[in-house]
């Protein structure tokens, strides 16, 4: 009777780190409203030297996410009619994330 030959298995090949991708400029939030409700459909401005870059609206969740932008100064409104519009002035840096919420209340 012969003895079972060992098998071996093929080493493991090293596999390459993948690469990591670039991190955004990203701007993003949630709009609440009485009773901390998300605000659906809210139109949300992002402004420099009172131009307006673009605007954007909140999801079904009153959340929003832009990360598009360049890095620089900018002033963020978020309206929608029946409420009182909220404004926030923020920098935006290279490669870093910020959350910018609003809490709206009703006209």
């Amino acid at each position: 009777m012969t003895e079972p030959k060992e098998v071996q298995e093929p080493a493991a090949k090293p596999q390459a780190k993948p690469a990591q991708a670039e991190e955004a400029n990203r701007i993003n939030g949630k709009v609440i409203g009485k009773g901390d409700k998300p605000i659906s459909n809210v139109t949300i401005q992002f402004s420099q030297n009172g131009e307006e870059v673009l605007h954007i609206n909140t999801d079904a969740n009153g959340e929003y996410v832009e990360d598009l932008l360049l890095p620089g100064s900018y002033t963020i409104t978020a309206s929608k009619d029946g409420y009182v519009s909220g404004n926030r002035t923020i920098n935006l840096e290279s490669g870093k994330s910020i959350t910018v919420e609003f809490k709206l209340r009703n006209k």
